[in-house]
């Protein structure tokens, strides 16, 4: 998007650029180019010239953007930088959250505040850096790269690739530029079949590399418990071999290139000077608690000290001078910091007392919020990666989500009181709701009449996970056809088994309103499965033409208004009972936008009344946080 280097303050003004085919990237002060080699004696492993006109490179920061890019000359040049700045300023005079309703009102919604804040958080931490200057990056698994001052103090993030390969991306540094590649891309020769034992310059089971300012490379070789030496990032010259007391999976150099660390997977951490070293050459630095979990990277400062990273950690060791070490927490877990995070991406569900339930996948437990201290609990825990939370007669809890290990299909799970623990009393009874190990449960409906709506995946001709199918299912577990959609594969989009999240819920009038990702559409159906009006690109019963790309979750505020989230836009949207659109809020943003004006990966909404007020609750998981807005109907 060309706006956004335009909006960016200078002092954020970095790019991160990955290359087409897994090369390695560079975040640097000075924007984004291509990457080039300065050196004469050949390039930096995964690096390429940015030779010719016309190149193109992926950013996750500001989408395709070439290099030396012609605009054109004279007046097309003109009017290609006049409209981007008539953009700019329809961008900043636009008001964002406001639209106009049929009735004449204004409906608009104030941000209130943030539930749960992971910035500087370490979420699955996949590799670790410290440039010359002192700063500390953070790369995490799921693309977002972190700075840190040389104090520790957090600076910002980026998400800068959407995925990356099999091994995840690890981070390099030169100077005060950071490079970002894959072990399997930057050193091939390690993966290579003639590459493989036990003998001088063969590896078995490379866990990690290394590269000095004078191109040297140490490579971790697990398997035969040494870290062995190269001229080069080919991997031709060997210059010697260092062995290690316990198989080495993290290996680092400092910025000056005279000192290497080295993690092994007892959890010990050695140091010593960076070269062919004797077996005494490298001295145990510190133990590690096994509470940390195993290290996923290690990294040296320019002041000696020695950075370990695990999953959920990043943490900074320095030898004082008295010989004791300081250990101080840089990145802490979000796991204790931020407990009720909304980090999973599953919809969001007001329970019969008024509060707002969630899963959350990733550490198989489920929370309740309540809207009025904004302060979620943990309710349920020993879930085999939960998505949904439901409620029966009677006021049961209902969980669902991914079949547990070994089970053919899913099931629900059922529960009287909280809190409670994985796995309760089994809904249907004695069986499963369908077969199927990568379709999960991702809502559980309830018609007013106590009957659950669910999604069902069926065996046969046109069926199966591409078909849409919602059935009711009565509390003794019979099941009778409600809306059959047939496939839905590439019709209006291309899914995954696990990626069909759909929501359900009543209107005031006893219809439901439904949304599914297949759909991209939001319908109104009648208990007896009749569509009375569907919003979306193919409108009909009078509705609204709405753009969707993927609705995932609903709700039902008091005025019967049905608000509705998009996680690939990064909005959401309040339609009216006659499906016409009355609001379209926000757009992509990242963790560190705290105005409440857009969002990363919006997939769960609900509505609460708390006072005087009506507020909107926005589950953001591409951010971890849930955002909340009030209603302002401006009568």
């Amino acid at each position: 998007m060309p706006l956004l280097p335009l909006l960016v303050p200078d002092c954020a003004r970095l790019a991160f650029a990955v290359g087409r085919d897994g090369d390695s990237a560079e975040y640097d002060r000075k924007g984004l180019r291509g990457l080039a080699s300065a050196r004469a004696a050949g390039a930096q492993p995964g690096m390429r010239r940015a030779a010719g006109r016309g190149r193109r490179e992926r950013t996750g920061l500001v989408g395709w953007r070439g290099q030396n890019r012609r605009h054109g000359t004279g007046a097309w040049r003109a009017l290609f930088f006049a409209g981007r700045w008539a953009l700019v300023l329809l961008v900043c005079l636009v008001p964002e959250g406001r639209a106009k309703s049929r009735g004449g009102s204004r409906l608009r919604l104030v941000f209130t505040g943030f539930i749960g804040d992971l910035r500087g958080k370490a979420i699955d931490l996949g590799s670790a850096a410290v440039t010359s200057d002192g700063r500390v990056w953070m790369l995490l698994r799921s693309g977002r790269l972190v700075a840190f001052g040389p104090g520790g103090e957090y600076l910002f993030s980026r998400r800068v690739h959407p995925g990356g390969p099999a091994d995840g991306y690890r981070l390099s540094v030169e100077g005060e530029r950071v490079f970002a590649g894959s072990l399997r891309t930057d050193f091939p020769a390690l993966f290579a079949s003639e590459r493989m034992g036990a003998a001088p310059g063969r590896f078995r089971r490379p866990r990690d590399a290394a590269m000095g300012g004078d191109g040297r490379v140490v490579v971790a070789d697990t398997g035969n418990r040494r870290l062995q030496w190269f001229r080069s990032w080919r991997l031709e010259q060997l210059l010697g071999a260092t062995p290690v007391p316990a198989p080495p999976v993290a290996v680092a150099l400092s910025p000056d290139g005279k000192h290497v660390a080295v993690a092994t997977e007892d959890g010990r951490v050695f140091a010593g000077s960076a070269g062919p070293l004797s077996p005494a050459g490298l001295r145990e630095w510190t133990r590690l608690s096994g509470e940390m979990g195993p290290v996923r990277s290690v990294a040296l400062g320019p002041d000696g000290s020695v950075l370990i990273g695990v999953a959920d950690q990043l943490r900074r060791l320095r030898r004082l001078p008295d010989g004791r070490i300081e250990d101080a927490v840089v990145a802490p877990s979000w796991r204790r910091s931020s407990p009720g995070a909304f980090v999973a991406g599953t919809p969001m569900r007001r329970g019969p007392t008024g509060r707002i339930w969630y899963a959350n996948e990733t550490t198989g437990e489920v929370f309740a919020l309540d809207p009025r201290t904004r302060r979620p609990v943990r309710c349920g825990t020993g879930f085999h990666r939960p998505l949904c939370v439901g409620f029966g007669v009677k006021g049961r809890i209902l969980v669902g989500g991914f079949p547990s290990p070994g089970q053919a299909g899913p099931r629900l799970a059922v529960f009287d009181r909280v809190p409670f623990r994985s796995p309760g009393r089994v809904f249907p009874p004695g069986g499963l709701l369908y077969r199927g190990t990568t379709s999960p449960v991702w809502d559980i409906g309830t018609l007013p009449d106590g009957v659950l709506v669910l999604r069902i995946v069926e065996p046969g001709y046109r069926k199966g996970w591409p078909a849409l199918c919602f059935k009711k299912v009565a509390a003794d577990g019979r099941m009778t056809e409600w809306l059959d959609f047939g496939p839905m594969y590439a019709v209006r989009r291309r899914f995954a088994p696990w990626e069909v999240a759909c929501a359900t819920r009543t209107a005031p009038g006893g219809d439901v309103y439904l949304t599914a990702t297949p759909l991209q559409a939001v319908l109104r159906v009648s208990p007896a499965g009749k569509i009375i009006w569907e919003v979306g690109m193919l409108p009909r019963g009078g509705a609204d033409r709405v753009p969707f790309r993927g609705p995932c979750d609903l709700a039902v505020d008091t005025g019967g208004n049905v608000w509705v989230t998009d996680k690939d836009l990064g909005s959401i949207f309040c339609l009216s009972p006659a499906g016409r659109l009355l609001l379209r809020y926000g757009g992509p943003a990242d963790i560190d936008v705290l105005d409440g004006s857009g969002f990363g990966r919006p997939t769960g909404i609900e509505t609460a009344r708390t006072r005087d007020a009506e507020s909107v609750f926005v589950g953001d998981a591409g951010n971890g946080r849930i955002a909340v807005y009030r209603i302002d109907r401006g009568d």
